[in-house]
């Protein structure tokens, strides 16, 4: 006899659901009353949102052959429809936006720079280059090319005077004598005097620049020439004697005595690492650390001759209890 329990009778398949009633159904609970698992729910409704508007309006063939003719906003007041949706359905549809070119469109290409007329077209400046590279129009030049007697009054008249000529930007014509390998025409060379150069190596490079009115590289190059060192460095050269002061008082001490920021007295001795420098701080020899414990701290501070708390801290660093032993 089987003693299996009986199987309960298996509930009636429903019928699938049309595209009408999903539509109809707001929420993923009422979907799942009809078996349907919270994924096939978001996958079916992608599908539905890709085919069927929100308006419920469908989209017809003529409609689809106009996406990406023109601009979306324009599209879509022509179809009475948002400027969303249309670029939702040209973006499903994989469609890029096209305007075709109008022939009042071709005449204005040349006319002036490429970035102009794109931003006038609404189009991007490379297609509007390419367009215009198609049909053989020639690139407007913001300025006018270079004539054969104008690149004859370059080196030799100054660039101001050949600007004001030629119609060229000052830097225009600087740059043209560069890439000439010309030197300009009113260029001044400033000679060094005998007396300057007895001023290098007296004071800083920056100073002297300042005051006789050059560039501190040109100051640099002619110390550098003449092999004179440079006595004011930015950076601090430290002595045999400097270094052995650091750590033996505080760095804000020692920069005051030595005349120069405390950073840089820090900096020193931690790329030496030297400890820093604490008046208050106490080497205990090993007789002392001994002598821990073994009387009152009282007694100890007074033979030292330091605090009585100094004595309390040295031995519970030390882990030395009052009775003489380590704890």
């Amino acid at each position: 006899m089987n003693d299996q329990t009986p199987r309960s009778p298996r509930r009636p398949r429903r019928p699938p659901l049309t595209d009408d009633d999903l539509v109809a159904i707001k929420s993923n609970v009422d979907l799942r009353m009809w078996g349907w698992t919270p994924e096939r729910i978001r996958k079916h409704r992608r599908m539905l949102s890709q085919h069927r508007p929100r308006n419920g309006r469908p989209w017809q063939r003529e409609e689809d052959a106009r996406l990406g003719k023109s601009a979306d906003g324009l599209l879509a007041r022509q179809l009475g429809r948002s400027t969303a949706g249309v670029k939702a359905r040209r973006q499903a549809k994989r469609i890029r936006v096209t305007a075709a070119w109008r022939p009042e469109d071709d005449k204005i290409l040349g006319t002036r720079p490429d970035s102009q007329i794109a931003q006038l077209l609404g189009r991007r400046m490379f297609t509007v280059a390419w367009r215009r590279r198609k049909l053989g129009i020639p690139c407007f030049y913001e300025h006018r090319p270079w004539q054969e007697h104008e690149l004859a009054m370059v080196g030799v008249k100054s660039d101001k005077e050949v600007a004001r000529l030629t119609g060229h930007p000052v830097d225009v014509v600087a740059l043209k004598r560069q890439q000439l390998g010309k030197p300009k025409s009113d260029q001044v060379l400033n000679y060094w005097t005998p007396d300057e150069d007895k001023l290098l190596g007296t004071m800083p490079d920056l100073k002297l620049a300042e005051q006789l009115g050059r560039d501190i590289v040109a100051v640099r190059k002619r110390r550098g020439r003449f092999g004179i060192p440079n006595r004011f460095p930015q950076r601090r050269v430290w002595t045999d004697e400097e270094i052995a002061l650091l750590g033996t008082m505080r760095d804000k001490d020692l920069a005051a005595r030595l005349r120069c920021p405390e950073a840089n007295v820090t900096y020193k001795r931690r790329s030496l690492n030297i400890p820093v420098g604490n008046p208050n701080f106490r080497h205990w020899t090993a007789a002392e650390i001994r002598m821990l414990g073994t009387r009152p701290d009282e007694e100890i501070a007074r033979q030292l001759g330091i605090a009585v708390s100094r004595v309390c801290s040295a031995r519970a660093r030390y882990g030395i209890s009052i009775s003489g032993g380590r704890s």
